[in-house]
């Protein structure tokens, strides 16, 4: 009797039954009609079981494993095509039928040559998938809209002072924005926006907080809305005017405060009762009125001192008219109004400004203009210096992608030209072959675009966590599916149309002609000719990448190479903020910092130790100002007057940093107490200007700016002299600087800096218990090294380096596969050749001389081609450098000899192979 297989057996056979491998099979099975099982189930599983143990015996576990997927495979399809036929005996059926078959060889002939088809796969897999990944990347920073209603409609305003140097473009005044917000009838719109680091206090303990401080129109201005409660508007003010805010003795009224959706989250666990709830902000009493949405992020210009996370929201306390004319600390966004355009803006904009210059000398004497852009512009205009160029690189990487592709294509099919000539001797129709070439090339293309997809997947998420973080709109970047199915379009144009060329080209020669010449040759010399120029092709771009990288590179260890001026070598920075409305005094704040240094530097293992308002090369210039100053006999007042960048520092904070002194000494206690003269320390480029003999005692008149008051101009003398230092950027130099004690500008926030060998995690536990000795409120974050900021401040270029050295590492490889295949098909085809020279008696070193000119006479003209082309390509990588020219003929002199090199490996593999050949069996093969 006939047993189903799906009928479970008897115990007579628990080993068969035990086995894993034969019930899958028998589950495949199913895939058969009920009366194929019926008739053949049982004797199906016994040759299948015998098989696999026979498999398993001679080849070993892993082995008889595949053997066992392919025989599951079998089954599933051949059991498919048999209910096929059952069912429809007709057209459709056949053409299924010729279909699974196809299929079916295509796999095992893929399977014949693993290496070859995996180098395929991959090959596609790194085009498809770096290719998506970049463009992904470009698409989501420089393309996507802005997510606010109409993004299109907002533009940007800034103030530049023309005629003074080293001062970046800013807001503008808030008198002046109340006169554009009255005169401007082109704009519908203007809202202002300050951000700040604060602290928040509530029966959960002190935390700090991003605050931004908004004009009341803000969000009305760029189009959001709440998810819970309402935004802010016009009549929640509830602040002062200037002065009494700044007054100790007063105390403001409650304000009103918008929450972020993070903050709502983290803090209230998303409580909807937290509406009307009232939190101490900054040291001010705030009422919650409704909470963002969960995507709103700020986008404004890239140099605005703006943070896109921020966690709370209030309108500014003081009036814009208080903060005066010309510049400001906001960030100023517009909306056009409807009809208007973005000429007519800036043509009423500028005409307004005129009147204003014509009223108010202070916009003469700084050369006020006005620029008026759109915000998209300006968010993302400085990323496409790095975006641009990363793209034309992983462009460059598809097209050898391509070539490579087609290049392996061509020469597996000269490998099977006498499996055409045998299956055309045979009468197999042209059409029969080229539908099983085009099956075997959409097999390769959809197996490397799948594996492409999954890379680009995995790639698109490590950009935008390993992403520098001054780039933009990261959070907008994701897989981006018309440049995927652009790339998958084009892997499979290239595999389809190069699969199917041997089969083309076999199909109009005789199988007897094919047979006579045993298949060897008959390519021809137009597909000789074009597999070389692919290899050119593919040499020639792989120097561009190759050039690219190397010039990365040297500007990255040029980069590295800078002398900081500072040591971030043992440096610990701690962040610690006071709240504004309970430190409103310049001397109580003073006090409180002052007071935490010196404790900290009896800190055990703590060598030095002060305060700074902002730590080198951390992003933003908060604490800081540009100002004149005035060495005797000269008026600071003058038009003319030199300019200097500002830096209020602790005693400690210097030797904390490592600053180098040439002559003179850093702060010391004393420094800190009122005085007639207040000391400064400055570095070597404005006193070598002014007093090359020495600059210590000397006097000077400085403009020190007011945190909360207007800036004063006193007296001061030089104490100290040190080498010049880089706080803004690695890769510029910084303006002349002056160092005043602390007193004399102290914010609300700075920076401890200790000088120790210990675990930061250890220091940061002494330094809280410090501060809450000082004031149990007054929160301690942002714990890190000085070296890890180092390493941020050139995390862009290291980025590009990482990519461009992928990119370029790819192209190397792909290059040289693509190299062997040709000279490895070169070399198969004057088999016969090499066989009669052997027997008449060259030796092997003849034979690797003539098959390596093949490889040389393709890598000259391509290292060539190549140079040409990098040279051209250059410019692109100009903006990523750094004293390092885009034509360098070092870096080029490099890449001709790596390249070279593996060309030259390449073409030596396959030459050294036929060196070794034997004559009388080269002949036999012939």
């Amino acid at each position: 009797m006939i047993v189903d297989p799906s009928t479970r057996p008897g115990s007579s056979d628990p080993e068969r039954l035990g086995s894993l491998a034969v019930r899958v099979y028998r589950l495949c099975l199913f895939a058969f009609p009920r009366g194929v099982r019926r008739a053949h189930g049982r004797e199906m599983l016994a040759v299948f079981e015998a098989l696999v143990a026979r498999r398993r015996r001679k080849a070993g576990a892993f082995r008889a494993a595949f053997f066992a997927i392919r025989m599951w495979i079998d089954a599933l399809s051949e059991g498919w095509v048999a209910r096929i036929r059952l069912r429809d005996d007709g057209r459709r059926g056949r053409m299924l039928d010729d279909l699974w078959t196809d299929l079916r060889h295509s796999i095992r002939a893929l399977a014949k040559s693993p290496v070859h088809a995996f180098v395929l796969v991959v090959t596609l897999a790194l085009g498809v998938g770096a290719t998506t990944a970049i463009f992904s990347l470009l698409y989501g920073v420089l393309y996507t809209p802005l997510p606010y209603d109409d993004p299109g409609e907002l533009v940007s305003v800034v103030h530049r002072a023309t005629n003074v140097e080293g001062v970046a473009p800013r807001g503008p005044g808030g008198t002046d924005l109340v006169d554009y917000m009255d005169g401007v009838p082109s704009i519908d719109g203007l809202g202002g926006v300050q951000t700040l680091e604060t602290n928040l206090n509530d029966d959960d303990g002190a935390a700090r907080v991003v605050m931004g401080w908004t004009t009341p129109d803000f969000f009305q201005v760029i189009g959001v809305q709440a998810s819970l409660g309402r935004v802010l508007r016009a009549d929640d003010w509830a602040g002062a005017d200037r002065a009494r805010m700044e007054d100790p003795d007063f105390t403001p009224p409650p304000m009103a405060v918008l929450l972020s959706h993070g903050l709502w989250a983290r803090r209230f666990g998303e409580d909807p009762d937290v509406l009307g709830r009232t939190l101490r902000l900054n040291g001010q009493a705030m009422n919650v009125v409704g909470v963002l949405p969960p995507s709103f992020r700020l986008h404004m210009r890239a140099d605005a001192e703006i943070s896109p996370d921020v966690d709370a929201w209030a309108l500014m306390p003081v009036p814009l008219i208080d903060a005066g004319r010309g510049l400001s600390g906001l960030t100023v966004i517009g909306r056009l109004a409807d009809g208007a355009t973005l000429d007519r803006a800036r043509a009423e904009m500028e005409g307004l400004l005129e009147e204003l210059t014509a009223a108010h000398e202070v916009h003469a004497r700084l050369g006020t203009v006005v620029e008026v852009d759109p915000l998209h512009d300006q968010v993302v205009g400085p990323a496409k210096a790095l975006l641009w160029p990363l793209f034309g690189a992983v462009s460059l990487l598809l097209l050898i992608a391509c070539v490579n592709v087609a290049n392996l294509l061509l020469v597996r099919a000269s490998a099977r030209e006498r499996e055409f000539a045998v299956r055309a001797a045979l009468g197999v129709g042209r059409a029969r072959v080229v539908r099983q070439l085009l099956t075997e090339s959409l097999v390769v293309a959809l197996l490397g675009t799948g594996a492409g997809v999954v890379l680009a997947l995995l790639a698109v998420d490590g950009l935008v966590g390993l992403g520098p973080a001054n780039l933009p709109r990261l959070e907008a970047v994701s897989l981006e599916g018309s440049v995927l199915w652009i790339s998958v379009v084009a892997s499979v144009m290239v595999a389809v149309t190069f699969g199917l060329a041997p089969a083309l080209t076999s199909a109009r020669v005789s199988g007897q002609s094919l047979l006579s010449t045993r298949g060897v040759g008959t390519v021809g010399p137009a597909g000789v000719q074009l597999r070389r120029w692919l290899i050119v092709g593919e040499l020639a771009v792989s120097v561009v990448l190759v050039a690219g990288a190397g010039l990365l590179v040297r500007s990255f260890a040029q980069l590295r190479a800078v002398d900081l001026g500072v040591d971030p070598e043992s440096v610990v920075a701690v962040d610690v903020a006071v709240p504004f409305f309970s430190y409103r005094d310049d001397a109580t704040r003073s006090a409180f910092f002052v007071q935490l240094a010196e404790r900290a530097q009896t800190i055990s293992g703590v060598k030095a130790a002060g305060v700074t308002a902002r730590l080198p090369l951390e992003p933003g210039s908060g604490g800081t100002w540009n100002a004149p100053y005035a060495p005797v006999g000269e008026v600071i007042e003058a038009e003319d007057a030199p300019r200097a960048r500002y830096r209020s520092m602790t005693p400690g904070a210097m030797e904390a940093l490592g600053l180098r002194f040439r002559e003179g000494r850093g702060f010391v206690a004393a420094d800190e107490q009122p005085g007639d003269l207040v000391s400064v320390v400055v570095d070597s480029g404005l006193a070598g200007r002014y007093w090359p003999d020495g600059a210590v005692g000397q006097s000077l008149e400085i403009r020190v700016a007011g945190y909360t008051g207007q800036p004063s101009t006193v007296q001061a003398r030089v104490v100290g002299v040190t080498e010049p230092a880089r706080f803004t950027s690695v890769a510029e130099a910084d303006e002349p600087t002056i160092y005043v004690p602390y007193h004399q500008f102290t914010p609300v926030d700075g920076t401890l800096v200790l000088r120790s060998d210990r675990d930061a995690a250890e220091i940061a536990a002494e330094v809280r218990s410090i501060v809450g000795s000082l004031d149990g409120s007054v929160p301690v974050f942002s714990v890190r090294t000085f070296g890890a900021v180092v390493d941020g401040a050139t995390a862009e270029a290291r980025h590009a380096l990482w990519l461009m050295g992928a990119f370029a590492v790819t192209a190397l490889i792909l290059a040289a596969v693509g190299l062997y295949g040709v000279i490895s098909t070169l070399a198969l085809q004057r088999t016969r050749e090499i066989g009669v020279r052997l027997a008449l008696g060259a030796v092997g070193g003849d034979i690797a001389r003539m098959i390596g000119v093949d490889g040389v006479r393709l890598v000259v003209p391509g290292l060539l081609a190549g140079l040409v082309l990098a040279f051209l390509a250059s410019p692109l990588l100009r903006a990523l450098l750094y004293q390092v020219e885009p034509v360098d003929p070092a870096t080029l002199g490099v890449t001709v000899i790596v390249l070279g090199t593996v060309g030259l490996v390449a073409s030596l593999l396959p030459a050294a192979r036929a060196a070794r050949m034997d004559p009388v069996e080269a002949l036999r093969e012939e």
